[in-house]
């Protein structure tokens, strides 16, 4: 793309990859420097995402890669108005070249390339590694805390740290086949054009997030291929959606975890929102669920769904990792904040 600069008698420069030559470089620099990539889920992060992704990498005049920053694009609600919107996903240097102004020159790049395809904002949640760097370097606005809630699935948890019972297995098959308790609701195979419309029902032009229709939900919850999930829609006497619910089980920080990446519905009927999140937790418990987590805020249409199913704020202070939240701007009068910009672990790229 262009010459960056000079540094040791060695000449770098910021070029753009993509498909198979683009992932390959991206694990590579992972596995050398953090932690390993699998090659089938860069492949579908990547390669398989709906709207395209942006990968820029800095080469030494050798040819190899030293450094990486990656987007995926997506389209964006905005208060009713549809933009496109990028995430920011894997950024990194090598470790021998770090301090010597190269990342900056990739937030350069990737800034040109923002406007170059015209994406309204970039988000990411940024580790404490990468906080630094996104906030004070590539001037990303704080939307943080990250809101995480927390519910105890019954004792065990309690009972497992205390020493008083074992570790209990995931039970996968269950809850991924155990059929529901509710007649309105049903087992989803595949997401159809009537999730974009309940989307629409949930946003009512109030919120600004990720736009969550057929081709967006069936890459993220059927394609991927690191995570199994189970998806129920609440359905109407007519046979309507009317709201759906996805959730993952996962062994993470010493639990059996349930995570709600998203629950969506008719903001005019909270009972259905409730109806769901009570089914999944059922599944899950029978899956021997320990501990259930969200991202959720008090503003959001949701909030009540969790909170009346006893979810709370989980503190900072005792969060097993610092996730923070932020997002930079590219169109003009461009504003959003924590309260109004719908995040939920769907967003996430790590669940």
């Amino acid at each position: 793309m262009k010459l960056v600069k000079k540094w040791n008698s060695m000449t770098f420069k910021i070029i753009q990859l993509k498909g198979d030559e683009a992932i390959k470089a991206i694990q590579k620099l992972f596995n050398q420097n953090l932690n390993g990539r699998k090659l089938d889920h860069l492949n579908w992060q990547y390669n398989q995402v709906p709207n395209g992704s942006i990968s820029l990498f800095i080469q030494r005049e050798d040819g190899i890669i030293v450094g990486t920053l990656s987007v995926i694009i997506s389209q964006l609600d905005h208060f009713g108005s549809q933009m496109k919107l990028a995430h920011a996903i894997d950024a990194v240097v090598d470790e021998k070249f770090r301090k010597k102004g190269l990342f900056m020159d990739l937030l350069n790049a990737m800034d040109k390339q923002m406007l170059k395809e015209n994406i309204s904002m970039i988000y990411g949640f940024p580790s404490k590694n990468s906080a630094h760097a996104f906030f004070n370097k590539w001037e990303f606005k704080k939307l943080n805390p990250t809101p995480f809630m927390i519910k105890l699935i019954g004792f065990n948890y309690i009972l497992k740290k205390l020493k008083i019972t074992k570790d209990q297995p995931i039970e996968l098959f269950t809850f991924l086949n155990e059929l529901p308790l509710n007649e309105n609701i049903k087992t989803i195979t595949k997401f159809n054009h009537e999730f974009r419309l309940v989307w629409n029902k949930f946003s009512n032009g109030e919120l600004s997030g990720l736009i969550r229709d057929a081709n967006y939900l069936n890459w993220r919850y059927f394609k991927n291929p690191s995570h199994p999930y189970r998806s129920l829609g609440y359905y109407d006497m007519d046979g309507n959606l009317c709201g759906y619910i996805t959730a993952s089980i996962q062994k993470k920080h010493g639990a059996n975890l349930l995570y709600i990446m998203e629950l969506i519905f008719d903001k005019k009927q909270p009972k259905i929102g409730k109806a769901l999140l009570k089914e999944m937790i059922t599944l899950g418990k029978k899956a021997n669920a320990e501990v259930s987590l969200c991202w959720n805020r008090k503003s959001y249409p949701n909030h009540s769904s969790f909170s009346s199913m006893n979810y709370f704020n989980l503190p900072e202070w005792i969060r097993p990792i610092e996730l923070q939240c932020g997002y930079k701007p590219f169109a003009e009068h461009f504003i959003i904040n924590r309260d109004n910009f719908y995040i939920s672990y769907a967003d996430s790229d790590s669940v």
